[in-house]
């Protein structure tokens, strides 16, 4: 299985994005914490979440947080203890 990278420079486009491929999102203009598949928050912040309740069962949280340069969204996935959570997407 291959990687697709891409840029979404505005919210609305990556919502729009999403809901079409059939995910339900959460805004949240301040940020709020993603979810790991056990049920417990993660230090991970995002602006756009898809919940795990949405996704596989064993599922944690996907999020898209601002990127600290610029408005263009980072995607984060909420990972297990010490891994690489953020991932430029």
């Amino acid at each position: 299985m291959g990687t697709l990278e891409t840029e979404i420079k505005e919210q609305k486009y990556l919502v729009a994005a999403l809901a079409e491929m059939g995910y339900r999102t959460e805004i949240h203009l301040q940020g709020s914490a993603l979810v790991g598949f056990e049920g417990r928050e993660r230090p991970e912040r995002a602006n756009i979440i898809i919940r795990r309740q949405h996704l596989d069962s064993a599922s944690n949280d996907i999020g898209f947080a601002k990127s600290a340069d610029a408005d263009t969204p980072r995607s984060s996935v909420s990972m297990t203890s010490g891994s690489d959570s953020t991932r430029n997407g």
